[in-house]
């Protein structure tokens, strides 16, 4: 099984195949996929370029994973990793 994560504002998902694929959105990524129709998995950040409203929509549309953004500067993608099991 493949796992992507989605990073960044200005991203054309529409020549990704994500079938069969975990997806994870990582803070304005993560809405970025959700106004790109693409089913994600998980949604993980502190969300602080997102408004709160965009944040709203995202806690029903996914499952949200909301950081500290004090700590999510220590953070590294190994421990990220470890939060999910693909």
């Amino acid at each position: 099984m493949d796992a992507y994560f989605i990073i960044g504002n200005n991203v054309d998902l529409t020549k990704y195949d994500f079938t069969n694929s975990v997806v994870i959105g990582i803070d304005r990524g993560a809405y970025v996929a959700y106004l790109s129709n693409v089913k994600l998995d998980y949604a993980v950040g502190d969300f602080d370029s997102i408004s709160a409203q965009e944040l709203k929509t995202l806690e029903s549309y996914t499952n949200v994973i909301k950081l500290n953004p004090i700590k999510v500067a220590a953070w590294k993608v190994d421990k990220l990793s470890k939060l999910f099991s693909f």
